[in-house]
């Protein structure tokens, strides 16, 4: 791969410190980062098929035990392994956070060497039916980073990044993740790409799929043995908290998952031993460890405003069932759709709330000749009751306007017409030229977000550029108008009434672009009950300082699968009641 050079300005550079920011930001906010453990693992020739026994099944190898602190850069360099690697484990065993390790020492050598290929992390929870992976790849490249599509294309072409699929064992089971795997193979066989891939997926689920993944090669994530998890428990809480651990078979089973064993550390305070014991299965002990852990991370000091704790368990809890309905692992605010509504009935206070308030706003200022040139405008860019959508910046396109240019032609002269029939012939010839040439304009997501809901931030700017640009075109107009002498005016009139046609422009793109976002979070927290709160994000920065969440990008994730999966479904009930402290 030819050199590059990273300049700030660089793409390649902007996707770098982004995967950079978020590696960093996900292993400082995870248990396991809080409560570190070295992790044992085997490695296991059986789990993936090799390129000659894609077609024919010519037998496998044994598993073969590694050495103790073996490094997954030292699997992942093999060269029996070429950077194509599963990484298996059950629920809580690492999986995640070994794929982090691995992204943050590929971040190191591509800022040490920028002929390296960039490593990326995505979800694959994401990934629809019978996608081709090269379109999901490269849509996931641009609504995650912010990378042009044909940027992205050119990159998986030239081999410029390295995929870190994660959550395969998340798409929802059955042919879904059937057919997940046979597209990541068709990938890997592809002539197109050679170079390096890593998977990850919980082992009991990959090991149901019929089709095995086309790599070199997979990693077992074992769970911990009695001696890590009575030297790592005495380093950190001391020989109480490992009596009442070893004293139970029961509760040291569940100890040898790194996850479940850093959340004993950490909920200690809150655990009474002698009442967990009374459980029966295995699933009430977890249910009662997780209830422990929310307890102690509640009770932690906090400097800002912090909400109800009810409150808190129940955000939570809404948030964490959208995400399994949608079978999706990061949420970002300004993504939010109105698909998050409950009922008919929110959806139709959703609908009428945002007409209202359209309607509200250009009724209030304007009157029946530019209410209708707003009615065309917000025609074009209105988008579809279950898709809201941002306007965070544009560009100038004929070739992206398609099937739809004729129509678009003559959509801008209608307008023109009738904006000539009020106004005169030179402001309607502007007006038809500018609002041809808007609806020319494509929108595309900003390179970098430094912040949760930008995209909304950022719609409302770019919507009064447009504006502001829009005025300066129609007072330009008017003022030919009165110069060649067809109207007696002066200048103040002229400029207002120019002004007015920009407004008329801002309050269309807020009202496509920003009323139904406002909408349907106003549906959400009064008419939804409070299933949210106003300030989300806030809220959501709360609950990633409390280790509930943690932050991804400009997104969130729960800290692991098994904590959501307890969010959604627990009642609101507390812990005091049910889970006294020891």
């Amino acid at each position: 791969m030819a050199t590059e050079n990273y300049n700030s300005r660089n793409p390649g550079k902007i996707l770098l410190d982004k995967v950079s920011i978020e590696v960093a930001r996900r292993l400082e906010s995870s248990l396991h980062k809080k409560t570190r453990l070295i992790i044992d693992q085997d490695e296991d020739h059986t789990q993936v098929e090799s390129p000659w026994e894609w077609e024919v099944k010519i037998g496998s190898q044994p598993s073969i035990r590694l050495p103790k602190r073996t490094n997954i850069t030292t699997i992942y360099d093999r060269e029996d392994v070429n950077g194509r690697l599963l990484i298996l484990g059950a629920p809580g065993a690492g999986k995640t956070t070994t794929l982090l390790e691995l992204a943050q020492e590929l971040v190191s050598r591509t800022k040490d060497d920028p002929s390296q290929p960039i490593p990326v992390l995505l979800a694959l929870t994401s990934w629809k039916k019978s996608q081709n992976l090269v379109d999901w790849l490269v849509s996931e490249l641009q609504s995650k980073y912010g990378i042009r599509r044909n940027i992205g294309k050119q990159w998986l072409k030239d081999g410029k990044i390295i995929p870190l699929l994660d959550g395969l064992d998340e798409l929802a089971y059955g042919r879904r993740q059937e057919n997940c795997v046979q597209k990541i193979n068709q990938f890997l066989q592809s002539d197109s790409w050679q170079k390096p891939l890593v998977v990850c997926s919980r082992t009991q689920e990959y090991q149901l799929y019929q089709t095995k993944l086309g790599l070199n090669n997979a990693v077992i994530l074992q769970p911990l043995e009695t001696e890590q998890i009575r030297e790592y428990v005495l380093q950190t809480e001391g020989q109480e908290l490992w009596h009442s651990i070893s004293s139970d078979v029961q509760v040291m089973e569940l100890a040898r998952t790194p996850l479940l064993l850093n959340v004993i550390i950490l909920a200690a305070q809150e655990i009474s031993f002698e009442q967990w014991q009374e459980f029966s299965s295995s699933q009430e002990r977890i249910s009662y460890l997780f209830e422990a852990y929310i307890s102690r991370m509640l009770s932690r000091p906090y400097r800002g405003q912090q909400p109800k704790h009810q409150d808190t368990r129940r955000w939570l809890k809404w948030l964490a069932q959208k995400l399994i309905e949608q079978n999706e692992t990061e949420f970002f605010i300004e993504k939010m759709q109105p698909s998050l509504l409950k009922t008919k009935g929110q959806r139709w206070v959703f609908k009428l709330l945002a007409v209202l308030m359209v309607g509200l706003i250009t009724g209030l200022i304007f009157g029946l000749i530019t209410g209708l040139l707003g009615m065309m405008l917000s025609f074009h860019y209105l988008p579809t009751s279950d898709n809201i959508e941002t306007f965070e910046a544009v560009q100038f396109s004929i070739a992206k306007t398609g099937d739809n240019l004729i129509f678009r032609l003559i959509y801008s002269l209608i307008s023109g017409l009738i904006v000539g029939l009020a106004y005169g012939l030179i402001p309607g010839i502007i007006y038809g030229v500018i609002v041809g040439l808007i609806s020319m304009l494509v929108r595309s997501p900003i390179k970098t977000k430094a912040f949760p809901n930008q995209g909304i931030w950022q719609s409302v700017i770019t919507i009064g550029f447009v504006a502001i640009w829009f005025s300066s075109f129609m007072i330009t107009a008017f003022c030919l108008r009165v110069w060649i002498g067809e109207v007696d005016s002066n200048l103040a009139i002229t400029i207002f009434v120019g002004l007015l046609f920009g407004l008329l422009m801002g309050a269309v793109g807020f009202g496509v672009f920003v009323i139904p976002y406002l909408s349907l979070r106003l549906v959400l927290w009064w008419f939804g009950r409070g299933d949210i709160p106003w300030n989300y994000t806030d809220f959501l920065n709360y609950a990633t300082n409390r280790l509930f969440l943690q932050r991804v990008g400009v997104g969130y994730r729960f800290i692991h699968d098994l904590l959501r999966q307890h969010f959604a479904n627990q009642p609101l009930s507390g812990l005091s009641s049910n889970h006294p402290r020891r």
